[in-house]
């Protein structure tokens, strides 16, 4: 049972942090997204994180560098999207099952109660594994493109920090859900 547990907290501090940094895959050749806009905004993109993205953005009256939000850029498509709702479940199925280990912990009958505990176990991790290792959807994003932003990806984005911290969670998932069905877990 400690190790489901440590094991889960790794999982899900792994997840959290691959999700909150600004440096998930980082750009070869920088994306400059110019408006034909009056003001002439122009939006220079280095790192992309699911959240964040670092980026240079400037028009005529002020500029803005560093790793802002991307609630407000219209430049998201579906892969993007795809790879931050992947991200979110992922965490959330990871965090139901130390829920899940936390209330085991203190009532082993609940076992016996909700599908003999470890099956659901097994399957709330491999949940957990497999949305956190979609996050990856991110490589086909136009982001990841060489020569044009709406070409489709061919290989401008190059694995950082939040990618090896995503395919670690997703690991960790992964062994949690093999030893959620061989380690013994009260009387299964």
């Amino acid at each position: 049972m400690t190790i489901l547990f440590v094991g889960s907290l790794f999982g899900l501090g792994l997840s959290v942090f691959s999700n909150l940094t600004c440096d998930f895959v980082t750009l070869e050749e920088s994306v400059t997204l110019d408006a034909s806009f009056a003001d002439r905004l122009s939006i220079t993109i280095y790192n992309l994180g699911l959240w964040k993205i670092d980026l240079f953005m400037t028009d005529q009256t002020y500029s803005l560098s560093g790793c802002v939000s991307t609630d407000n850029l219209p430049f998201l498509d579906t892969q993007y999207n795809f790879a931050k709702a992947s991200a979110i479940i992922g965490v959330m199925f990871g965090g139901i099952c130390l829920l899940l280990l936390m209330y085991l912990a203190m009532n082993p009958e609940f076992l016996l109660i909700v599908f003999r505990g470890r099956y659901l176990l097994v399957c709330l991790y491999s949940l957990a594994f497999l949305f956190q290792l979609t996050t990856l959807a991110l490589f086909g994003s136009m982001y990841c493109s060489t020569n044009s932003i709406f070409d489709e990806g061919d290989g401008n984005c190059r694995p950082s920090v939040g990618v090896v911290a995503s395919v670690s969670a997703a690991l960790f998932w992964m062994l949690e859900a093999v030893a959620a069905a061989w380690l013994p877990l009260g009387n299964t």
